[in-house]
């Protein structure tokens, strides 16, 4: 049985709709739950404050109210170069999967991109909701991501020495999965979304869940970019001082 046959139940495009069909509109994706929304509605606006140009915003939830609708409805008459679309997530597709307190299943929704997107979508960039963007990234979608499936920004060496020990990588790095530059071509073409599927279903002892499975499957298959898409700042110490060149500072902890 196909895992992604009916997953979504209803979809909501908000804005001009004519970017869906524009080549030269950047796409970007995120997977929350209802507790999410308003740190998603805070990253889109602050990505627009600092980047120019079509962008498509691809919302992918089990869960909104109305009145963030209504928000984002705001948002697109006020910028009209943006279009929001809302993806209604069935949420029973994912009760086999494994969930922590502070991480729910929309964790998983990151893996619908490549199964709902339409294939002339080339690259799609994917951010976790607790994310600011503080600059522009236009050359994301600039790079060649043609011998790559994903680009991806690593995380602390602490967490790849672990992962060399538990799992087994051999890779340079370890990436964080709250960032991705996804080719959706070698993506599909991989069947990484999957071969991630059936790796949670069938293995349970995984600590960092999609983040774990990513880095497994995508070993060897990504491009490094640089720690300013994904300056992780660390709540418990806030005297860190943030590099001026950051463009997407995402919050831990």
């Amino acid at each position: 049985m196909n895992f992604f046959e009916n997953i979504i139940l209803k979809k909501q495009i908000l804005g001009n709709q004519k970017l869906l069909r524009d080549k030269v509109s950047k796409h970007i994706a995120f997977g929350i739950d209802a507790n999410f929304t308003i740190g998603t509605g805070v990253l889109i606006y602050s990505i627009l404050q600092h980047n120019k140009g079509n962008m498509v915003f691809h919302i992918l939830t089990d869960g909104i109210y109305d009145e963030d609708i209504q928000r984002f409805d705001s948002l697109t008459k006020k910028y009209t170069n943006i279009s929001i679309i809302i993806y209604h997530v069935n949420p029973d597709k994912f009760t086999e999967l494994p969930t922590f307190f502070t991480w729910s299943q929309a964790m998983y929704y990151r893996f619908l991109v490549s199964e709902i997107l339409s294939s002339d979508i080339e690259v799609v960039l994917y951010l976790d909701s607790d994310i600011l963007c503080l600059d522009t990234f236009n050359e994301l979608f600039e790079k060649n991501f043609s011998n790559s499936i994903a680009g991806v920004v690593s995380d602390n060496s602490s967490m790849l020495e672990y992962a060399k020990k538990y799992f087994r990588l051999n890779g340079k790095y370890y990436f964080n999965s709250g960032f991705l530059v996804i080719n959706l071509k070698d993506w599909r073409k991989n069947e990484i979304s999957k071969k991630a599927i059936e790796a949670l279903r069938n293995k349970n002892n995984f600590k960092y869940y999609d983040q774990e499975v990513l880095n497994i499957l995508l070993e060897n298959k990504t491009i490094l970019l640089e720690k300013k898409y994904n300056t992780i700042y660390n709540l418990a110490d806030m005297k860190n001082t943030i590099d001026s060149n950051t463009v997407f500072l995402h919050y831990s902890g």
